[in-house]
């Protein structure tokens, strides 16, 4: 059986591309680090937008 794995992405300042923020983890971990980087999120972060996506969407990244 095939555990899904999820990612947090978000859009780069720097690029404006959207890109894998966090490595692949399960749901309920992936929320946790989520909600935890949006917490802290300020006009200085390096990522906005953060958004939990399928990991195998984000291709061989990890």
């Amino acid at each position: 059986m095939h555990i899904q794995k999820y990612v947090v992405t978000g859009i780069s300042r720097l690029s404006g591309e959207r890109v894998a923020v966090t490595a692949p983890h399960s749901l309920t971990k992936t929320q946790e680090m989520r909600d935890k980087m949006a917490a802290r999120q300020h006009s200085r972060s390096a990522y906005k937008c953060l958004k939990i996506e399928p990991a195998e969407k984000e291709g061989n990244l990890w």
